[in-house]
């Protein structure tokens, strides 16, 4: 295939994974830090810290900002992967975002005034769906708005649960049809669904049966036309004792095909705590209305409460992990927002980790309200919206809506943890089995000594250890002054040993010594290899910030170029350069990198790498050259090419016409990227 005489004159670096790797998205560091042994974190809790950016700069900011909602898309064709997300804005009703880099930026695309009758308008407690198949005569891909429609006088206690629809990806919205209305009687919180059966369901919380003795319950209508027509109502959760009130739900599927609903316990004691559901077909749940489901609940009782809101996610392995936010957190030492997540499909005890958004409190009742969530573009992590309190012109009585992005941490899973500032990972130099060795900083190959697996305590105390020699990350010497080096030592779980994970809003962590209470840090921001892994005052400075990256994710081989061709993985797969495949030269970060020379040089490695199972490879560049001209990818400038003596299984990587082009034989089948 690609002679390598025609190879790109480039500069590389090289890593051939099992599966598709992560992208670490290198963001800013937003808010502070602080720990504090304070009980609990509820409305009126104000922290040291904010986590989370507003999600446009002109977003509004108002007294009634909450129910942020996000999907992604993925029936729309081109415009696959494309964040959209909505919020109630009071009063001027909702606002439409579009993120295309995966809720990194935004840009508004609407805010349109709905109203289907005189004198009513879509304002308050939206909710957006994407069609993943045709439903009555909406096309796949069609996206579903659903909200409770209302007149200006919100005196008025009349309701109109409405869902509008829209298939130019959120841009123009046309009415579809009326769930359920009601008159001086309440009607809350619609959530969009579809059953086993593919039909639409909307999920909603109904006062009109009061005098039954339902303070108020959970209802259901399905439709049997995509939202046209809707049939009778059926109890989801009810109890006639004049008191309860089951509010709030929000659903999501299991892998294993089950449904989950969630929804506050309102009236059930304390405050308001987290209740879920189960369903296998979406419209019938538990033994029936009158079973409350299961009270969600770390193994100490931590519970979150309130506006509850449940996304299941793939991280953390075939069960994936369910995460689970609220307005309220009860039972903990803690006052962080935190999430409570469940790699177990929703059974047994949940563990606490701190979410993804850290809002204000204070000043404002509709801080936190209803915080929606999708998983990151790779499946490993999250991106939340909820409303933070802020302060205009000494008014406390607002607030904003604010969106971040986390990796999800799973007790028992190993991680490979990069640094920020010099993308380098966190390591045991040598691989080392002695207890007392400080830890530092190495290039990133997945290897047994950059392998750290994160253990729960309990209220976001963690610990961390490697799994091949069982060393926990130690506080040497108890020390508590900055400069402290960060070590590894026989595990003990004692606080030298304790962390605590505090979100940046980018996606990444800082680890906090729960001794010390100081960041652990890169010693003079450094950003060569070996580099010392300390202990810090805390600042805004990035080598304070740590990724990890997916779990049980280990490269066959990677080639880091720094001086030579060796596989760095520990696996054995050694490359083999070509003559002229010595130049090696300084790095950006001090390190080296491989430069070809463009006519033939290479580094030949071995076929073994993934044959037989589906593989992906990932390299970095820099060159200046646009490559050669032509219609399939060998006819371009050769980066990564895979030959075998038939067209069977051969694919490549090129560089042509300025553009990186990919393909593969049997049939030649050539990508190609739309932006030079």
């Amino acid at each position: 295939m690609m002679n390598p005489r025609s190879c790109l004159a480039a500069i590389f670096r090289l890593c051939v994974l099992s599966a598709l790797p992560r992208c670490l998205m290198l963001g800013a560091l937003v808010g502070g830090f602080a720990i504090n042994g304070l009980a609990d974190s509820k409305l009126d809790t104000v922290l040291s810290y904010t986590c989370g950016t507003r999600i446009t700069a002109d977003s509004p900011v108002n007294g009634g900002t909450r129910y942020g909602r996000i999907i992604r898309l993925q029936n729309n064709g081109s415009a696959n992967g494309t964040l959209l997300a909505t919020y109630e804005s009071w009063p001027n009703d909702f606002h439409f975002y579009k993120s295309t880099d995966d809720g990194l930026t935004w840009a508004q695309i609407g805010a349109p005034i709905l109203s289907s009758i005189s004198g009513w308008v879509m304002k308050v407690e939206p909710d957006l769906f994407e069609l993943p198949t045709a439903v009555g005569n909406l096309p796949a891909g069609t996206i579903l708005l659903a909200g409770n429609c209302r007149t200006n006088d919100f005196n008025i206690n009349s309701h109109r649960l409405e869902v509008w629809y829209s298939t130019d990806q959120g841009v123009t919205w046309q009415f579809r049809g009326v769930v359920d209305k009601s008159t001086n009687q309440g009607m809350w919180e619609p959530r969009l669904g579809l059953s086993s059966a593919g039909q639409l369901v909307c999920y909603f919380s109904d006062e009109r049966f009061q005098s039954s003795g339902y303070n108020q319950l959970l209802g259901e209508r399905v439709s049997p036309d995509g939202g046209l027509t809707w049939g009778p109502e059926i109890y989801v959760c009810a109890v006639a004792d004049g008191a309860k009130r089951p509010g709030m739900a929000v659903t999501t599927k299991l892998p294993n095909g089950q449904y989950v609903l969630s929804y506050e316990g309102v009236g059930f004691g304390g405050y308001s705590q987290a209740h879920i559901k189960f369903s296998s077909d979406g419209t019938n749940w538990g033994t029936g209305p009158t079973d409350l489901g299961t009270a969600v609940q770390t193994a100490t009782g931590a519970y979150v409460g309130a506006c509850p809101y449940i996304l299941w996610s793939p991280a953390g392995g075939p069960n994936g992990t369910l995460i689970l936010s609220g307005q309220f957190l009860i039972n903990t030492p803690n006052t962080d927002r935190e999430f409570l997540i469940n790699t177990n499909l929703g059974q047994g005890n949940w563990t606490m980790q701190p979410a993804a958004v850290q809002w204000q409190g204070g000043g404002n009742n509709l801080v936190g309200w209803s915080q929606g969530m999708i998983p990151t573009a790779d499946g490993q992590g999250v991106i939340q919206l909820a409303s933070s309190q802020i302060t205009v012109s000494g008014n406390v009585n607002n607030n904003e809506l604010l969106v971040g992005r986390e990796q999800v941490i799973v007790p028992g899973k190993s991680y490979n943890v990069a640094n920020q500032n010099s993308g380098l990972a966190l390591e045991i130099p040598n691989n080392s089995a002695a207890h007392g060795v400080g830890l530092q900083q190495g290039v990133v190959n997945g290897g047994p000594a950059q392998n750290w697996t994160f253990n729960d305590l309990g209220n976001n105390v963690w610990t961390v250890t490697n799994p091949g020699n069982q060393l926990a990350w130690d506080d040497s010497g108890w020390g508590t002054n900055p400069g402290t080096i960060w070590e590894q030592w026989d595990y003990n779980g004692l606080p030298v040993q304790q962390i605590k994970l505090r979100p940046l809003g980018n996606g990444g962590w800082k680890f906090i010594s729960a001794n010390a209470i100081l960041p652990v840090a890169v010693a003079n921001a450094a950003k060569t290899s070996g580099a010392a892994i300390i202990l810090w005052t805390n600042a805004t400075t990035t080598e304070q910030n740590w990724f990890p990256s997916q779990p049980d994710l280990m490269p066959d081989a990677y080639y880091a170029f720094n001086g030579n061709v060796l596989d760095g993985s520990g696996n054995g797969n050694n490359g083999l350069p070509s003559a002229s495949a010595t130049n090696f030269v300084t790095a950006r970060n001090g390190n080296r990198a491989l430069q070809f020379n463009g006519t033939d040089s290479y580094v030949q490695i071995p076929r073994s790498i993934g044959a037989g199972t589906c593989f992906s490879i990932a390299f970095w560049m820099k060159t200046t050259s646009v490559g050669s001209a032509g219609s399939v990818w060998f006819n371009g400038a050769g980066l990564v090419d895979g030959y075998a003596p038939s067209t069977l299984n051969i694919f490549g990587v090129s560089l042509l016409s300025g553009k990186i082009a990919f393909g593969v034989g049997n049939p030649y089948t050539t990508l190609q990227s739309t932006v030079a």
